[in-house]
C-alpha cells in the first residue's frame, strides 16, 4: 500500500508538472478521445459551401494563426484558428497541365469542373491554348451546371473583381482570364467576355466588385470599360434582374429569389479595408448569400473567395495580408454559426500557396510581422536579443523569396545587395514591404500545396495527399449526383 500512495505521489507531481508546463500529455490522451467520438457524416448534402482563402497556402496559415494567437494574448503558437477544428483535412497538389507554380485560372477551373488544365484557361480543357481562339474549344461542364440541373441554387461572393479568375471559373469558359470584358477580346475570336457570360448565365446570385467590365466606355464617372457601348447592368435589370450598386442599397434589399441578384460594388476590386469605405463586408455579403440561396428547399452551392489575401502578397505588404486574414477568420467563425454541417458539405481551402518563408531560429513569441528574437533556454517565451545574419543585422520572421521589398537595389545597370537595418523600421505600418530576396515588381505565387479542411457530408472523403480536380468529385458524390457527362 505504501508504494501505491508513492506511485500515486510521483503520478500526481509528473501531471502537475506537465499542466504547468505544455500540457501536451493530456491534451494527448483528450485527442484520442475526441477523435474515437467521431462519427463519419454519410448524409447526402443538400448544400455545399467551398470558401477559397485565395493564395492562402500552408505558410499564411502559419502566420495567421500566430498573428491570431498574439493578438489574443498567447504566444501564437498554441491558438487553433475556426478552420483547424473541422473534421478532415487533405494536402491538396496544385500544379496546372503546363505550371508547376499555378494561377487561379487554372486552379479554380480544377475545384469547379474536376479537371486540370492550362494557367490562364477558365473553363477549357487541356488542349485549348491561352489566348488562342483558333484552339480547340471545348468548354468543361462546372459545378454550376451540376447544381442547377439538380434543381439547386448557385452563388458567389468575393471581395475581388466578380470576373476575376477565382469566380469566373464557377460559369465562365474563356481563352484567356483576363478577358474580363469585350475591350480585351480580339476581334477575330468568336467568344463572349466573360462579363457577358456572368449576365447570360443562370447563375442565382452574385456578389462583389468589378462594376467596370459591365459599363461602357462613355459610363466616365464610373470607369466604364466596355467598347461595344452595352451597359450590361442595364440589360440585366431589364430582363428582370435585381442590381446592387452600393452600400445603401444592400442595406434596402429584400430578398426576392424569383429574380436574380447581382450586387457590384467597387469599380474593380474591393479596397483593403472595405469597411472603411462604406462598403458592405465579406461576412456581410456571405450572410446575405446564405439566406437567400437557404430559400431554395433543394439546396444551393456558393463559392465565397476571401481574394485580397492573395493581392497583399503579390504587393510584398505582409501587414495587408494579416489584415485579411484576420477578416477569413472571422467570415469562417461565421458561416459556420449559420449553417448546419449534418446537411452542408463545408470546405476551406485555397487556390495556390505564395513565396512567403518562415525564418529560424526563433523563439516563441516573436512577433509575426517582426524580427526574429532568439531562443529563450529557460522560458517560453523568447529572449529580447534578436537574432543576427553574418552581416551582423537582425532578419525578419517571415520573408519572401520575390518581390517588391527585395534587399537588392539597382544602381545604373547593375543590381546589389543592400540588406537594411530591419530594426530601424516600423514593422506595423500598413504600407511597409516587408524583405524579400530577389527584386520583381509583384511577389508570385509558389507551387506548394495548400490544404483542404472540411466538414459535413461525404469530408471523411478529404484523406491524405490528393489532386485538386478531385475536389469537383468529391462535391459531386457528396450530393449524389451520378449524372454527368464531359
Amino acid at each position: 500500500m505504501k508504494y501505491f500512495f508513492l506511485f500515486i505521489t510521483i503520478f500526481s507531481q509528473l501531471s502537475a508538472n506537465q499542466k504547468n508546463s505544455w500540457q501536451d500529455f493530456n491534451d494527448g490522451q483528450l485527442f484520442i478521445e475526441n477523435q474515437l467520438q467521431k462519427q463519419v457524416n454519410k448524409n447526402k448534402a443538400k448544400n455545399v459551401i467551398v470558401i477559397i482563402g485565395d493564395g492562402y497556402g500552408i505558410t499564411t496559415n502559419y502566420i495567421n494563426r500566430l498573428n491570431q494567437g498574439q493578438k489574443n494574448g498567447g504566444l501564437g503558437d498554441e491558438f487553433i484558428l475556426p478552420h483547424e477544428k473541422l473534421d478532415h483535412l487533405a494536402l491538396i497538389k496544385t500544379y496546372t497541365t503546363n505550371g508547376q507554380t499555378p494561377d487561379s485560372a487554372g486552379t479554380s477551373t480544377a475545384i469547379h469542373s474536376g479537371f486540370k488544365t492550362k494557367s490562364g484557361l477558365i473553363g477549357l480543357s487541356n488542349n485549348s491554348k491561352r489566348g488562342d481562339c483558333t484552339s480547340e474549344r471545348k468548354e468543361l461542364e462546372s459545378i454550376m451546371d451540376v447544381f442547377k440541373q439538380l434543381g439547386k441554387s448557385v452563388g458567389l461572393v468575393t471581395n475581388t473583381r466578380v470576373t476575376h479568375a477565382t469566380p469566373a471559373a464557377v460559369y465562365a469558359h474563356s481563352f484567356d482570364r483576363n478577358w474580363e470584358d469585350d475591350s480585351k477580346v480580339p476581334e477575330d475570336c468568336v467568344q463572349d467576355d466573360i462579363a457577358l457570360q456572368l449576365i447570360n448565365s443562370n447563375i442565382d446570385l452574385v456578389l462583389g466588385g468589378g462594376r467596370r467590365h459591365f459599363l461602357p466606355i462613355e459610363v466616365l464617372n464610373q470607369k466604364g470599360k466596355r467598347k461595344d457601348s452595352r451597359n450590361l447592368i442595364e440589360e440585366f435589370k431589364t430582363n428582370g434582374g435585381v442590381f446592387l450598386n452600393d452600400n445603401q442599397d444592400f442595406k434596402n434589399y429584400k430578398i426576392d429569389t424569383k429574380r436574380r441578384l447581382i450586387g457590384l460594388f467597387s469599380d474593380s476590386h474591393f479596397p483593403y479595408l472595405a469597411e472603411k469605405e462604406n462598403k458592405p463586408s465579406l461576412l456581410e455579403l456571405s450572410n446575405l448569400a446564405i439566406e437567400y440561396l437557404n430559400k431554395n428547399k433543394k439546396g444551393f452551392y456558393l463559392l465565397i473567395e476571401a481574394g485580397r489575401i492573395d493581392h497583399g502578397h503579390h504587393a510584398g505588404k505582409l501587414n495587408y495580408v494579416l489584415k485579411q486574414t484576420q477578416q477569413f477568420n472571422n467570415l469562417i467563425q461565421n458561416v459556420l454559426a449559420k449553417v448546419n454541417l449534418k446537411e452542408t458539405l463545408l470546405i476551406v481551402t485555397a487556390d495556390h500557396a505564395h513565396s512567403l518563408g518562415i525564418n529560424g531560429y526563433c523563439g516563441r513569441g516573436s512577433k509575426i510581422n517582426g524580427i526574429c528574437y532568439r531562443i529563450n533556454p529557460s522560458d517560453s517565451k523568447h529572449l529580447n536579443k534578436p537574432n543576427l545574419g553574418l552581416d551582423g543585422k537582425p532578419f525578419s520572421v517571415v520573408n519572401y523569396l520575390n518581390g517588391p521589398g527585395s534587399i537588392f537595389e539597382k544602381k545604373y545597370f547593375f543590381y546589389y545587395a543592400n540588406r537594411k537595418r530591419l530594426s530601424d523600421f516600423d514593422y506595423d505600418e500598413i504600407e511597409f514591404d516587408h524583405e524579400a530576396l530577389i527584386p520583381t515588381f509583384k511577389e508570385s505565387h509558389s507551387g506548394l500545396d495548400v490544404v483542404a479542411y472540411a466538414s459535413g457530408p461525404s469530408s471523411y472523403l478529404l484523406n491524405g495527399t490528393i489532386e485538386q480536380n478531385f475536389l469537383f468529385h468529391i462535391i459531386n458524390y457528396a450530393i449524389g449526383n451520378s449524372n454527368i457527362n464531359q
